[in-house]
């Protein structure tokens, strides 16, 4: 199987994240799994940040470049590839 899974198939590989104003998530991941209510501050590889409001145990379908320690609140994230 190709290191890169294809879109639609399930997450091969997942890891804790730490919120971090600065450190990227390389390579940027397919999803992310939230599991404590709260919000997700985001940043794209443009520099755009979107602040997502999110309940426990919620999957966002995104690829962040980097998951903000600034307006993140929610708790439990984890990245999925």
């Amino acid at each position: 199987m190709s290191v890169f899974a294809e879109a639609t198939a399930p997450a091969i590989r997942w890891s804790a994240v730490t919120p971090d104003d600065v450190a990227t998530l390389d390579p940027m991941p397919r999803a992310l799994f939230v599991g404590g209510t709260g919000n997700v501050a985001l940043e794209d590889r443009t520099g755009s940040i979107a602040i997502w409001s999110v309940v426990g145990g919620q999957i966002l379908p995104v690829s962040p470049l980097r998951v903000r320690a600034t307006d993140t609140t929610a708790t439990n994230i984890i990245a999925l590839w």
